[in-house]
């Protein structure tokens, strides 16, 4: 089973795609916050990550480094 890895602010956008993953037999992962979501890629090895690049963190530089 693919994995499918969705980093999105938006709790409806989140429910939506994972509603719509497990559809189509996708493993689908989700995450409200870039630095928590991508700390637990240890853990996860997601065949494809959709990232929402608009987040008020990502902006601001947090992710710069």
């Amino acid at each position: 089973m693919k994995t499918i890895l969705s980093i999105d602010e938006s709790e409806n956008y989140r429910f939506l795609l994972q509603e719509e993953l497990s559809e189509k037999r996708y493993q689908g992962v989700t995450g409200e916050r870039i630095e928590k979501t991508l700390s637990k890629l240890g853990c996860i090895n997601p065949d494809l990550i959709i990232l929402e690049l608009r987040q008020k963190r990502f902006r601001e530089g947090v992710l710069k480094n």
